[in-house]
């Protein structure tokens, strides 16, 4: 069965979650944590019935992930996006493979961006009171549902109290491929929730699986900072963060005139408020996506941004008794 719950963020979700858990308060002999990346509650709502939650900002894998894995905020974090600014090597470093995006090499950081932070799984583990667990594949496109779900199981027939972490990605990547609107889009969350109903069979009494999302996502029209000579001839570095929330480091003698020059349509342009995201941030407030050739390939649907479709994600509970 499921339940209902008012309107909150995903960082009071996720905080409450963590009390529960660090303190030995969680009622279940398994909690389990489903994350979909790109599940967003306006294209899954049709389909399942749920609650929602807003996400963090910008709404993005990188720092919607990490506030999921750690009860932290992107400010907290210190992650911000898919490429950031890092002061200490002067780089732009995409977070998860940790590659500088000018060269293609690996970036010259002494510790690994997602290492520099301690997971919940991690601070349970320390405590030895709950068996955690994260079951995350980062991409391996040889992954399939049926192996991901199976590695959750057994996971959940070891003694003790247990929380689990599992991440599925490729609802995502069929949407930066075809789009929130296309029928692969929709198939695939049938599967997933299919996968799920056939998991939930097998998985043992006093279970309780908490079903989310880091973000959704908007079909999107392709702009590129190319072909705005002006603006890209003030930029130090190329353009960085995400498509729909784009940091720019602007050269020292342009900083006075940028935000004035900023002429680029359905973006509204901001001050940032910190290095890693550089000196401006452009934030889209229509279905534009901004790219850089030689650094990005345009997709059909981004994310990152503020709209409601970005923004809101689900949230199911789901309890075997």
């Amino acid at each position: 069965m499921t339940s209902k719950m008012q309107e909150k963020s995903l960082q009071t979700f996720l905080a409450e979650l963590k009390q529960k858990l660090l303190t030995d308060a969680v009622a279940y002999q398994n909690t389990i944590l489903i994350v979909i990346d790109g599940m967003g509650y306006h294209q899954m709502k049709n389909i399942y019935p749920c609650d929602f939650l807003k996400t963090c900002l910008p709404s993005s894998t990188v720092p919607a992930t990490t506030l999921l894995r750690t009860g932290l905020s992107p400010e907290e974090a210190g992650l911000y996006g898919w490429s950031q600014y890092f002061h200490q090597t002067n780089e732009i470093v995409e977070v998860f493979t940790n590659t500088n995006i000018t060269n293609n090499q690996k970036s010259q950081l002494p510790t690994e961006p997602l290492n520099t932070i301690e997971t919940i799984t991690t601070q349970l583990n320390k405590q030895q009171k709950i068996k955690a667990f994260e079951i995350m594949q980062f991409f391996n496109k040889e992954d399939s549902l049926d192996a991901w779900s199976e590695r959750i199981l057994t996971a959940t027939k070891q003694s003790h109290k247990k929380y689990i972490y599992a991440y599925w990605y490729k609802l995502d990547s069929i949407a930066h491929t075809f789009g929130v609107n296309s029928k692969q889009y929709q198939h695939h969350i049938k599967e997933i929730f299919l996968c799920l109903k056939t998991l939930m069979s097998k998985l043992p009494p006093s279970t309780e699986i908490l079903i989310t999302a880091d973000h959704g996502l908007i079909d999107t029209n392709p702009i590129f900072i190319d072909d705005y000579p002006e603006i890209a001839s003030m930029l130090e570095t190329p353009i960085f963060l995400e498509p729909r929330y784009t940091a720019f480091k602007v050269k020292k003698e342009f900083r006075n005139i940028f935000e004035k020059r900023f002429n680029i349509d359905g973006f509204k342009i901001e001050k940032s408020k910190n290095e890693a995201t550089g000196d401006f941030i452009a934030i889209a407030v229509k279905s534009y996506a901004l790219y850089q050739r030689g650094y990005t390939k345009p997709n059909k649907a981004e994310h990152g941004s503020i709209t409601k479709e970005e923004q809101d994600v689900p949230l199911l509970r789901i309890y075997k008794k």
